[in-house]
């Protein structure tokens, strides 16, 4: 009997691995960012799926929120994670099932904590640093005092968008 062995996702850092074997390839690795405050990876591919139908292994979604893929006739590939972009896990190859959907995008600004008036987020300040974190649709608001912020001020900013599905099934088996 054949397997049908998917290759991961590509991350936003790395090509995803190809699959081989009985063995579904692994997600690639996203990127990761401090602008946060704290060490975050992003944009993770999706892992790979696979049916073999006397063993194997599914890809392991890459650093960023990859989804892993599955190894089951009969369920659909991992989510992405949220906020971070990573892609879907792949579904078996032999069902009829759905990859997994992406993980939401982010977007997170960072600019010096004494410049201060700004909403529409979440809001916290980090080591010297205002942070806004968008993790769904919202607006970025002056909403200080009257005297206006001196131009221009440095802004730093991540935009993650979100991540692609992972591969379904192919709907057929070619060993019957």
């Amino acid at each position: 009997f054949p397997s049908h062995d998917k290759g991961g996702g590509g991350g936003a850092g790395q090509a995803g691995i190809p699959g081989a074997d009985s063995a579904a390839g692994h997600g690639g690795n996203g990127c990761f960012s401090t602008i946060s405050g704290v060490c975050t990876w992003y944009a993770g591919g999706g892992g790979g799926s696979t049916y073999a139908p006397f063993g194997g292994s599914a890809g392991r979604g890459g650093c960023g929120g990859g989804g892993p893929g599955v190894i089951s006739q009969s369920i659909n590939g991992n989510s992405g994670n949220v906020n971070t972009g990573g892609g879907g896990g792949g579904a078996d190859t032999n069902g009829c099932n759905c990859g997994g959907p992406g993980g939401s995008g982010i977007i997170i600004l960072a600019y010096p904590a004494p410049i201060q008036g700004y909403g529409g987020s979440n809001v916290y300040v980090c080591n010297g640093t205002a942070i806004h974190v968008f993790c769904s649709s919202s607006k970025f608001i002056y909403c200080g005092p009257s005297q206006p912020v001196t131009y221009p001020f440095p802004i730093n900013y991540l935009v993650v968008a979100g991540g692609g599905a992972g591969p379904g099934g192919r709907g057929y088996r070619d060993w019957e």
